[in-house]
């Protein structure tokens, strides 16, 4: 069950139908249904299906606390935890369990280029993994060889999240030239230039050692769930599920070691509750890529957080019946709770406009009143290069 919060009498009588109120009448009794969950290894896992991260999900954020703790764990039998996914055709839709996932990739696209006979076995052997059709990905090489931001390569094992994916192909595809300069966020290609040094001065039996431990040696509890089966009570809105299942993980399946994940904060959550508003995939895109992405790249180049930006946004755009949440949520924090209370107060302003705007119309407004403010609040706290 979600955490209830205080508001004020009068947003307690609104009624929107934003993410918020989806979220709200969902059924409070299950995350999500659930089709024949099994442990598998890692080597069952991406010979299973193919995958793919949603746009809502957060970018991979994994640093090199994890990266270290991982390659330490890759000496037997380990856990993973849980790899949460549909059991959708032709892409399997990744919904927990995403960084660990997608660094083993990286680690094993490490494993591959380490390895210094280039007709060693081991090569084809991982690329096969990677690249399920490698026929082509072959012919991509030779006739295109270019990533991009945003890209979507059809015959790669997983499609990372939009921004992830001009870096996460670069650091995973056979012989890429990837110049920082041209990306705007450069995570998972770091994550292969840690393993890349771990691994540089292993022996080519060490390399093999080491390839079959994170094979068969990692597991996860593949957790397919059920989105077809035509429920109208909200178990089957994967952004709902996203939710609470990082109020799952924030909670009662928390994993024992700090180093073993990186806990979604408010700002992962504000950017759900925006996207979780569009019905359809491509507005969804269209928000993310004109609105939200623009404020992250503003935030790179500043001394300020997109945390504080927003903090600030709350302090500066008051709202006549907008009081502030007096109890802190499970997940998020103080910040997520009052972004919400805010969210509910603008949508109803913008009910009592004149003309008559749509619910994504009106959301699409409010993330460019927010752009807005977080272009000119970016550009005042400017890193000196």
């Amino acid at each position: 069950m979600l955490p209830k919060t205080t508001r004020s009498k009068k947003s307690k009588q609104r009624s929107t139908n934003t993410f918020r109120s989806k979220v709200s009448n969902a059924n409070e009794m299950r995350i999500c249904n659930s089709s024949n969950p099994s442990l598998l290894n890692l080597r069952q896992i991406l010979k299973k299906t193919i995958y793919q991260v949603p746009i809502f999900q957060r970018r991979y954020c994994w640093s090199v606390k994890q990266w270290k703790t991982l390659l330490a764990d890759a000496r037997g039998i380990h856990s993973l935890g849980r790899l949460t996914c549909t059991n959708t055709k032709p892409r399997s839709i990744v919904l927990d369990g995403q960084q660990r996932f997608t660094t083993v990739t990286i680690l094993l696209a490490s494993l591959r280029d380490a390895l210094k006979k280039k007709d060693d076995p081991l090569i084809s052997f991982i690329n096969k993994l990677l690249f399920p059709d490698v026929e082509k990905m072959n012919i991509w090489i030779q006739e295109e060889n270019k990533v991009f931001e945003g890209i979507e390569l059809p015959f790669s094992v997983l499609i990372p999240t939009f921004c992830d994916r001009w870096s996460y192909y670069s650091a995973i595809l056979p012989n890429q030239v990837y110049n920082e300069k041209n990306s705007s966020w450069h995570r998972p290609m770091q994550a292969k230039k840690f393993f890349d040094s771990h691994l540089a001065n292993l022996g080519r039996k060490h390399i093999h050692s080491l390839y079959n431990c994170v094979l068969d040696g990692f597991n996860m509890l593949f957790f397919p769930i059920e989105i077809s089966k035509g429920y109208q009570d909200g178990t089957e809105d994967l952004m709902i599920i996203y939710e609470r299942l990082a109020l799952r993980d924030t909670t009662f399946c928390k994993p024992t070691r700090n180093e073993e994940y990186e806990p979604m904060g408010a700002i992962d959550l504000i950017r759900n509750l925006f996207l979780g508003t569009f019905q359809e995939n491509k507005q969804v895109i269209v928000f993310y890529q004109n609105y939200w992405l623009p404020m992250e790249r503003a935030s790179e180049t500043s001394t300020k957080s997109m945390h504080e930006m927003l903090e600030t946004f709350l302090k500066t755009n008051t709202l006549e019946d907008f009081s502030p949440m007096r109890q802190e949520t499970i997940i998020g924090g103080e910040l997520y709770a009052d972004f919400q209370a805010w969210l509910d107060v603008a949508m109803d302003e913008k009910e009592n406009e004149k003309e008559s705007v749509d619910l994504e119309s009106k959301i699409m407004k409010i993330g460019q009143l927010i752009l807005n403010f977080s272009i000119q609040y970016f550009q005042e706290s400017k890193k000196i290069v």
